[in-house]
């Protein structure tokens, strides 16, 4: 009895090390592959139109909006703006619009047109 536990013990852990070890082999396999290639079309430059400018990076276009207050939103149209062309092998799925603006005070301001209510 006192020869079979020491027994007991040293085979439960040789299968536990095989066990072990065979797990940390199925869960580490790595493989290498090597002279591949990755090719990708070429990518789209868009170019924009709008009614009085030729194909380029951006169009130009003037908005008037009147009795505006701060946080008021401002919807607006641009007519005739060509999106359709790009060259490249690769199509657009999508487009990002961004507008940078500047406000020009025609007339001289009056203290009424700049200290908030």
């Amino acid at each position: 009895m006192k020869k079979q536990i020491p027994f007991s013990i040293m085979a439960i852990g040789i299968v536990s090390l095989l066990v072990g070890s065979a797990t940390f082999a199925y869960f580490s396999d790595t493989e290498t592959s090597s002279d591949n290639t990755f090719t990708a079309g070429t990518f789209a430059d868009l170019k924009l139109l709008d009614n009085n400018e030729d194909w380029g990076d951006g169009v130009t276009a003037t908005w008037t909006a009147t009795d505006m207050i701060p946080g008021q939103e401002f919807l607006f149209n641009v007519e005739r703006v060509g999106l359709a062309y790009y060259s490249g092998t690769v199509p657009p799925d999508s487009l990002e619009i961004t507008c940078n603006y500047s406000v020009d005070e025609t007339s001289n301001p009056v203290e009424s047109d700049t200290d908030p209510e």
